[in-house]
């Protein structure tokens, strides 16, 4: 069992309830390596992607794992959290 998202970070203020977070949960490696399977799966080809499935697994992921929206909530900066490179 993993306890996700709950690292702590100064919070900005946001016009986002903080009960959308699931900071803190306790979640499995199983429960997360399935969200990300098929969060994958929605990827898809331009002929194939599941555009719908792929919005409603990043917001799944994004709360599973305390990624923040964007301040203008149009997505889940998941750039934040990236490798540098």
């Amino acid at each position: 069992m993993l306890i996700l998202g709950a690292t702590k970070t100064k919070k900005k203020r946001t016009n986002h309830k903080s009960s959308n977070r699931q900071l803190g949960r306790l979640v499995s490696v199983r429960e997360v390596r399935q969200v990300i399977a098929d969060y994958m799966q929605t990827e898809g080809c331009s002929c194939c992607q599941d555009i719908d499935g792929h919005k409603e697994k990043t917001e799944q992921l994004a709360k599973m794992l305390g990624v923040p929206k964007y301040d203008d909530g149009s997505g889940y900066d998941f750039y934040k959290f990236r490798s540098a490179h």
